[in-house]
């Protein structure tokens, strides 16, 4: 199933899909060659060459969540594409695999396809009051089928009929009773129809209703009771157990990446952030944006300065914006003490509001949501010509909350002039020969990640989003 153009519009929520062969191929080598015991739960009909939907349902082992997702991982990796987990879902391991496509109406185009894997099949039938019945893959019947060189595991009778059932019973649509009807006249499905219920498949067929309902319900409850036995107090607390250890182990995958972008005012972080937004969403991965962690005193200090524009006889908000805008931007060293102490002052505030705010986006990142941050906080030590604190910045650059991944976007002083006059060439060349002191003095290391605007915004975009990929999978891998 390739991306079509023309499908995907202008609309960012509508996302492509990958080529359905290579991701299938791809993916069942990969289970094989890592040893995941899995099965293809439904809709498996045209494959290796169609997907029903842009996802693949699997069955897979309570044990093996974890060689699932390395095994996806590695997969993802030797394909040139991107991953991540979605760890806000709570019974399913969901795993996608990213890719940019082509640029269309020039914006990058995200393909997707995804594993949605679970560890048991939940049966809820008769009494809602009723603990649900779970199955695990070690109780069920596999087979391993082989379509034009391309081999995977699906359900064998009965429990292949056992699972139709079951999702004629949640989606309860006509396609479904016609494919159950369908399967009662195979002689498996016959010969297990008079051992579960005591009738032949003519008979209860002939018994079944236009829609799911309460005689269908009986007849699921009474196969699940016959293929797995009763729903006793061992087999729920068993089954609650396995439950249990699985999400343990995921406990880890809910610390969310923080993106930090740095760079003079005009070298394209705006349009970066905006970009990556875009891909983010096309991507199906959960962001929360931020323009600045210096929130709460800058909004005090904005509102003071409002106050005192209106009590002087200003009433226009877009001329005190621009008063205030070069009022910030003009402020240069004026060679005196009292501008170096002003300067230490509005340093030391900016850092205490930095820790203070950064209490604002951690609750994101523990429910697994990108937090973007166009403004690295690094950037209080350098902008609105600030002077430079050596010592202040070797205490205190360490302390400031250290990100996943730092994006350093490199523009020429010509470019950065040309797009805002805020700073002089020669002060963007100080610009970044400070910052490179200021982030090695904060010792980020490895998270540093220089990336050069003269490609062109789109690619930018690319580059800033790749990295943010990355950081996300990297935050979901095992400690």
């Amino acid at each position: 199933m390739n991306a079509d153009a023309t499908e995907i519009g202008r609309e960012s929520h509508n996302r492509a899909v990958m080529d359905a062969e290579t991701f299938l191929r791809g993916l069942f080598a990969i289970l094989d060659a890592h040893g995941v015991e899995y099965l293809v739960m439904r809709n498996y009909e045209g494959y290796p060459y169609q997907m029903h939907k842009p996802d693949v349902g699997l069955l897979i082992s309570h044990r093996q969540v974890e060689k699932l997702v390395r095994a996806f991982r590695d997969m993802c990796w030797r394909m040139g594409w991107e991953w991540y987990l979605e760890t806000w879902r709570r019974q399913n391991v969901v795993l996608h695999a990213v890719e940019s496509g082509p640029v269309i109406d020039g914006q990058t185009v995200v393909r997707t396809c995804k594993v949605d894997a679970r560890t048991c099949e939940v049966f809820a039938t008769g009494s809602g009051y009723a603990p649900a019945y779970r199955v695990f893959l070690d109780e069920v019947r596999r087979r391993r089928v082989t379509r034009d060189g391309c081999s995977f595991v699906i359900l064998d009778q009965p429990d292949e009929f056992i699972f139709l059932v079951k999702q004629w019973k949640r989606k309860n649509t006509g396609d479904l009773r016609r494919r159950v009807l369908e399967k009662m006249q195979s002689a498996a499905v016959d010969a297990w129809l008079r051992e579960a219920v005591g009738a032949d498949a003519k008979v209860v067929a002939a018994g079944l209703s236009g829609a799911f309902g309460k005689r269908e319900d009986d007849l699921l409850a009474q196969m699940v009771r016959r293929r797995w036995g009763p729903n006793t107090v061992w087999r729920i607390l068993r089954c609650w157990g396995r439950t249990a250890a699985t999400r343990l182990r995921r406990a880890w995958w809910l610390w969310g990446p923080m993106i930090y972008l740095t760079g003079p005012d005009g070298c394209g972080k705006t349009t970066a952030i905006k970009g990556v937004q875009r891909m983010l969403e096309q991507s199906g991965v959960r962001s929360r944006y931020f323009y600045s962690l210096k929130r709460v005193v800058r909004f005090v200090t904005r509102r003071l300065a409002w106050l005192k524009f209106r009590a002087a006889g200003g009433r226009d908000a877009a001329q005190f914006a621009e008063r205030l805008v070069n009022t910030e931007h003009a402020d240069r060293d004026t060679g005196g003490w009292y501008w170096r102490f002003r300067k230490k002052l509005a340093l030391l505030t900016g850092l205490l509001d930095i820790a203070i705010s950064y209490c604002l986006a951690v609750p994101y990142r523990l429910r697994g949501y990108v937090v973007l941050v166009e403004t690295s906080p690094y950037d209080v030590f350098i902008k609105y010509h600030m002077p430079e604190f050596p010592v202040l910045e070797r205490i205190l650059a360490p302390l400031l909350p250290k990100p996943s991944a730092c994006c350093v976007l490199r523009a020429s002083p010509e470019a950065v002039f040309r797009r805002k006059a805020e700073l002089r060439p020669d002060e963007i060349v100080q610009y970044y020969s400070r910052l490179e002191r200021v982030l090695e003095r904060a010792g980020i290391g490895a998270a540093r990640v220089d990336i050069d605007t003269h490609a062109g915004a789109e690619a930018t975009i690319v580059k800033v989003w790749r990295t943010t990929m990355k950081a996300l999978s990297e935050s979901q891998q095992e400690a």
